[in-house]
C-alpha cells in the first residue's frame, strides 16, 4: 500500500486527503504501526531527494503521531 501511495502523492492522482485518510486506517492498528517500524528508513532513503517526496514523510510522520497519541493499536 505505501509504494502505491507515495507513488501517487508524487505524481498527483493521490491528493493529501486521501493519503492522510488511508494512513490514519493503517496507523490504527498492530500491523500498520509494525509496517511503518520496519520500512521507515527506507522510505526516507527513497523519498526524501525531493520536494514532494519530504511533503509525504512528513505526512507519514503526522499521521502515524496522531495514531499514537490516540492509544495503543488494534490488533
Amino acid at each position: 500500500m505505501m509504494n502505491y501511495a507515495r507513488m501517487g502523492f508524487e505524481i498527483e492522482t493521490i491528493r493529501e486527503r486521501l493519503l492522510r485518510d488511508r494512513l490514519a486506517g493503517m496507523f490504527t492498528g498492530e500491523a500498520g504501526r509494525q509496517y511503518r517500524s520496519r520500512a521507515h528508513a527506507s522510505w526516507i532513503a527513497s523519498s526524501s531527494g525531493s520536494r514532494v517526496g519530504r511533503r509525504f514523510l512528513a505526512i507519514v510522520g503526522e499521521e502515524h503521531a496522531r495514531a499514537t497519541a490516540l492509544g495503543p493499536p488494534t490488533r
